[in-house]
């Protein structure tokens, strides 16, 4: 009887000691989720804060000639319809008519060459045309 009870009594703390260790152990694991959480938040933070001061700085207002840029689209992404719509190597010059009010960082935008009208592309895969290229 004895026997049984010194078995049960550690068997009692082995059972506390490994539920402490649990809780311990959770603790731990939400404070580094936390911070994970924290980390992707802090680095989108940053890549907005960048495109935002990319967007500034190439800032395209209304009826301004402007051009496809190639190089914000990989090799993949410019496609046989981005050349159709926007040139081989985004030659085409377009005229900006203004961002869509209900979708922001959407366009529209009006093909000089063909006289379409183009909407919902990116407004951050376009820049200015420069003097020469007008």
């Amino acid at each position: 009887m004895k026997n049984k009870k010194k078995v049960k009594k550690a068997a009692d703390k082995l059972i506390k000691e490994t539920k402490k260790s649990a809780k311990k152990e959770e603790k731990v694991h939400e404070k580094i989720v936390k911070a994970e959480k924290k980390a992707i938040a802090k680095d989108e933070k940053k890549k907005k804060k960048k495109a935002k001061a990319l967007a500034k700085a190439n800032k395209i207002k209304k009826l301004m000639f402007v051009k496809f840029n190639v190089a914000s689209e990989t090799e993949e992404m410019y496609n046989e319809f981005h050349k159709e719509v926007f040139g081989e190597k985004g030659e085409n010059l377009l005229i900006f008519l203004g961002e869509v009010k209900n979708a922001k960082g959407h366009c529209v935008l009006a093909d000089l060459k063909t006289g379409k009208v183009l909407g919902m592309y990116h407004t951050a895969n376009f820049r200015k045309a420069t003097e020469e290229e007008v």
